[in-house]
């Protein structure tokens, strides 16, 4: 990445105001991934200075603020206590600590990654996103439609969550990305499965979900087709990862376990 200007923003409303200026503004998160990007900017934008930073719990949810470092949340005890420590878990496998002293939920969300752990972990969770102008969305309807626009997302809202929530991270070495990876739960709104890495942004498997969701009891059968619909739902392509067959087989042995998981069977 090359910058052309850096700007310490003083106030929120600077910081949005100069976003909008141009399209070749950005808004600087951590910073781990800028390497990735071969994007020249003309003004790059911190947040440095505008209080973004911090995790407390409000009204059933817990409340993180956007420039909040991953391992920040990583060690919070707000954040171990949810879905059996589902987040914890699933940022623990990012890289090495030092990556996660840098990078910010903001960055790993808004930057919608196709490698993203946090982002299936999230989206089975109830998570909502609130942004400077835009206010207050869900992280699905963030994720699948462009509405919000060039905007400066403030904090991410997480509900709490008592019961246990499944994810595995499929790689080759323990600092690589994901091949792939699952996340399973069921919380007060249902079962909810997600699938990322697949490769491309996660995204919830509805018909597997609604599907569960209408039977009566939930077994081994059950389980089975559920985890066969996932595998049909579920767009999976190959990459110089792993091919597309391997992915679609690894989807429906880890739904399928991690079903047998949440419910304890």
């Amino acid at each position: 990445m090359k910058v052309k200007t850096y700007l310490k923003a003083s106030s929120i409303d600077e910081a949005y105001q100069v976003l909008q200026e141009s399209t070749e503004n950005a808004i600087l998160g951590g910073g781990a991934w800028m390497k990735l990007s071969t994007k020249k900017v003309n003004t790059l934008i911190s947040l440095d200075e505008l209080d973004l930073k911090g995790i407390e719990e409000q009204d059933g949810f817990i409340r993180i603020k956007s420039m909040t470092t991953l391992r920040e949340i990583e060690t919070s005890p707000l954040i171990q206590a949810i879905g059996g420590g589902v987040i914890t878990n699933s940022l623990s496998q990012i890289m090495g600590v030092t990556i996660r002293n840098i990078a910010t939920i903001g960055g790993s969300i808004v930057s919608k990654f196709g490698f993203s752990d946090l982002i299936p972990v999230l989206l089975v969770l109830d998570t909502k996103l609130v942004f400077h102008k835009h206010g207050e969305i869900s992280l699905k309807a963030y994720l699948e439609s462009k509405i919000v626009g060039r905007d400066i997302l403030v904090e991410v809202l997480i509900k709490k969550c008592d019961s246990l929530v499944f994810f595995k991270k499929v790689k080759t070495t323990a600092l690589d990305f994901a091949i792939l990876n699952i996340c399973v739960g069921k919380t007060q709104e249902g079962f909810k499965i997600a699938v990322g890495s697949r490769p491309g942004l996660a995204e919830l498997a509805i018909q597997s979900m609604n599907y569960l969701n209408g039977c009566h009891t939930v077994g081994e059968e059950e389980i089975a087709k559920a985890a066969l619909m996932v595998v049909e739902e579920i767009h999976f392509s190959s990459n110089q990862r792993a091919q597309k067959e391997y992915r679609e087989q690894l989807a429906e042995v880890y739904v399928r376990r991690g079903l047998k998981e949440v419910l304890s069977i």
